[in-house]
């Protein structure tokens, strides 16, 4: 598992500046507007979605061949990609906790919106990466465009529905419903896991 980590760190060592670059600048934005919600939100998910480059560098290299002939199994290799996607969306809020800390602001904003973020986070890894092992990264693309668009449909009806300051709304992001939407999008992470696992197994290379 280290050594497949070590792999990935050193495809992304070019690109990785490019992401490490824009979520120290979301970060800043965040704590120099004071707007936590989007800017923050934005850079932790950012290094989280490295995972989706490092995946399309492999594709194009076809890395699946090789893998098979690793004395490592298929479904190690799989949690692995999970696991950097994980380190990538804890490096984002490790990153916006040190900046709202230094700059002594939003501290506490941030923390409110923490269980989004692991929502968010989680979520995406968790629809985004089976999808990408089942049908490629091309067309996995064009999926969570469309699961994106379901999702934002859905908070638009239910707004129009509830009213944008309703009773609703303040039930939905109060601290309980959201460490508890944080707590249920980690099992399904985990669930998808165990999805692509068994995908990538069934796979012929």
């Amino acid at each position: 598992m280290k050594a497949l980590l070590y792999k990935d760190f050193l495809m992304l060592r070019k690109k990785g500046k490019m992401f490490l670059g824009f979520t120290v600048i979301f970060a800043l934005f965040g704590v120099v507007e004071e707007n936590v919600f989007f800017f923050s939100l934005l850079s932790c998910l950012y290094p989280s979605m490295a995972v989706i480059t490092l995946l399309g560098l492999e594709e194009q290299a076809k890395w699946a061949g090789y893998g098979v002939l690793l004395p490592v199994s298929r479904k190690v290799q799989t949690a692995e990609k999970y696991l950097f996607s994980v380190l990538g969306l804890l490096a984002g809020i490790l990153i916006n906790l040190i900046f709202n800390l230094v700059g002594g602001t939003n501290t506490g904003d941030f923390l409110d919106v923490l269980p989004v973020i692991l929502i968010v986070g989680l979520l995406f890894a968790a629809f985004e990466l089976p999808l990408i092992y089942k049908v490629g990264i091309g067309k996995a693309k064009l999926g969570y465009l469309f699961l994106a668009g379901l999702a934002i449909a859905a908070v638009a009806i239910f707004t129009r529905i509830t009213g944008e300051n309703s009773e609703a709304w303040r039930i939905v992001f109060s601290g309980e419903v959201l460490w508890g939407g944080a707590a249920a999008s980690f099992w399904l992470f985990l669930v998808s896991m165990v999805f692509s696992m068994n995908i990538c197994e069934k796979k012929a290379y």
